[in-house]
Formats: C-alpha cells, sequence, structure tokens
C-alpha cells in the first residue's frame, strides 16, 4: 500500500463525516462517494504529500490525483470492513488521547467547536473517524507479522547491485582556536580579544604550532573532528574550502568571535562499505518488502468486492 494509513485520515475523517447529498462517482460494497467528496480528498491528499516530501514540489506530479485517492478510499473502507469481520476492538484510552491531541490543535474547545460546527459536524464524528483509524491501524499490525524480513543474502545482493547509491559526501578535519567576543555587548573585550587573535596568529606565522597555542589558550589540541559541507559557519566553510591540508587561515570574525582555523586532513566522496550501511539496506528491503505484502492482501480484497466507478476517470491506470 502506498500511502501511510496516518497520513490519509484526513482524507477518511472528510468522506466518512459528509452528510450532503451530491451526485455519485464511486460505490464500495455499497457504499456511494460523491464527487465533491473525492475532489476534496485528493486536495488534501496531496497537500499532506507535499508536506512530507516537500521535494516533491520541484518534481513532476501529476495534476490529477482522483485516481490515486479513489484506491485509498477503497483500501480503508474494505480494510475497515475486514477489521469489523474479525470482530477486532480497539483500546478507548487511546482514542480519547488521539482526540485530546487533535483537538490541542486548536486554541480553546469553543475554536474545535465552531470549526466543526462550521463542516456541519461534531465531536463524536471526529471520535467515530479516529476509531476507525485506530482499527486500521490494529488489522495493518496482525496482517504484517506475517510479512518477510530481508535475508543477510537479500541485504548483500541488493548492495552489490545499488552500492553506487550508498556514497559518502567530502569532509575535512578541522583545528581551531576561538577568541569568544560579542561587538554588541562590550566593545572593549571585543578589542581585546580581536588583538590577541592577530598576536597569536603572528606567532604562529613565525612557527609556533598550532596545538601548543590552542593548549596556551586553554583549548586542548584545538581538533574539532570531522565536517562536511554546511556543518560550520559559512565564514568558516569558505575559508577552509579553500586550504590544502596543514595550512592554518588567517583570523576569522564572526557573530560570536575570532577563530584561526587549520585543516588537518580530508577526505573525498566515497562508496561506503556494506558493513556501513547494512542497517539501512535491511530497512529500505523490510519497508519494501511489507508494502508489497500489503498491497497484495488489499489486492485480494478487491477482487471479491462489489465496486463500481460511476466516474470512469476514476479507474486505475496502468
Amino acid at each position: 500500500m502506498k500511502t501511510a494509513i496516518g497520513v490519509f485520515l484526513a482524507c477518511i475523517l472528510l468522506l466518512g463525516c459528509s452528510k450532503q447529498k451530491e451526485e455519485t462517482s464511486l460505490i464500495v460494497n455499497g457504499k456511494k462517494y460523491s464527487r465533491q467528496q473525492i475532489a476534496k480528498a485528493a486536495l488534501i491528499f496531496k497537500q499532506n504529500m507535499m508536506n512530507a516530501l516537500p521535494e516533491h514540489t520541484l518534481q513532476s506530479v501529476t495534476s490529477d490525483m482522483r485516481p490515486i485517492v479513489a484506491r485509498e478510499i477503497i483500501t480503508n473502507q474494505l480494510m475497515l470492513e475486514e477489521a469489523k469481520k474479525r470482530k477486532l476492538q480497539v483500546d478507548s484510552n487511546l482514542v480519547n488521547k488521539a482526540l485530546e491531541k487533535f483537538k490541542s490543535k486548536y486554541s480553546s474547545q469553543s475554536d474545535f467547536e465552531n470549526e466543526l460546527a462550521a463542516l456541519g459536524e461534531t465531536e463524536d464524528d471526529v471520535k467515530k473517524e479516529l476509531e476507525k483509524g485506530a482499527l486500521l491501524d490494529t488489522l495493518l499490525k496482525i496482517i504484517l507479522v506475517n510479512a518477510d524480513t530481508a535475508s543477510e543474502k537479500e541485504c548483500h545482493d541488493f548492495y552489490n547491485q545499488n552500492s553506487s547509491r550508498y556514497k559518502s559526501s567530502p569532509r575535512f578535519r578541522v583545528s581551531q582556536i576561538f577568541f569568544a567576543a560579542d561587538s554588541s555587548k562590550n566593545k572593549a573585550e571585543w578589542e581585546k580579544s580581536r588583538k590577541n587573535a592577530y598576536q597569536l596568529l603572528k606567532k604562529l606565522k613565525a612557527g609556533m604550532k598550532f596545538e601548543t597555542a590552542a593548549a596556551a589558550n586553554n583549548q586542548s589540541d584545538g581538533d574539532m573532528g570531522w565536517f562536511r559541507k554546511g556543518d560550520l559557519k559559512e565564514e568558516l566553510q569558505k575559508e577552509i574550502e579553500q586550504k590544502k591540508i596543514g595550512e592554518i587561515s588567517d583570523v576569522i570574525c564572526t557573530d560570536i568571535g575570532f577563530h584561526i582555523i587549520k585543516k588537518t586532513d580530508e577526505e573525498g566522496e566515497r562508496v561506503l562499505s556494506y558493513e556501513e550501511v547494512r542497517e539501512n539496506v535491511a530497512k529500505t528491503l523490510s519497508v519494501k518488502k511489507r508494502t508489497d505484502y500489503m498491497s497484495h492482501f488489499v489486492d485480494s480484497l478487491i477482487k471479491i468486492a462489489k465496486i463500481t466507478y460511476v466516474d470512469t476517470s476514476l479507474m486505475p491506470r496502468d
């Protein structure tokens, strides 16, 4: 199943609560869904997807989400029917907690009730839909118990076929001697730190070892560890990128003080070993197996369901 039940809860709520008589577009085991309901659900679905995956705003996303949403509507209804057939129960305490969390998004109880009233709904309507969501989660957990996890051989094979996907970004190791200062609070202290920094830089240029200078300023050996692009302040990042291993910067002024930095090592991009990414590979494959297993289960429910696409544009597309 391509979409998590939780993400689609807003659409379930919208569809489950509608009381208006509208033009029917889809019928699932006798339950009717209107054109207006599906259009609204498609809009919510698309907004949720953009919020969860903002990179899609720069990619081609189909403008008509209705066939995808129709599939989700069918899936949710058939799953609910299956849960009821199995006589599954939900913990009322969990539902009540979910309701309180839902209500906490509003500044007050009256704001919450007014919002629902504008939609023609009540708090009980919301609670019923949250109960459905909890029921779906319970069924999912039961079904996925039988889903396989990725074997060691499958993980190895996947890595060997896709190792180029697992690369580390370039990184560099930096040592620093830092003089704290804030010109907005104490001009005299700022000027003192500036002078100290330049005096120390002069000693470094004269041959003083960086580690010795750092220790003299109560900063151990100055080693700050490894960094990747974007980890450091922009002023420091720009300076360190221009340096070769072993080179020392001039005094760099930032909003927190004065820095003298030294590039002590660097690594280019490299393919990560299997051991380094095994956990990630196993997780990727296991999620795929669970998704495939769930999709097959839903397909089995759809095969025996009575589904009528009054609006044929909602039918699945190859």
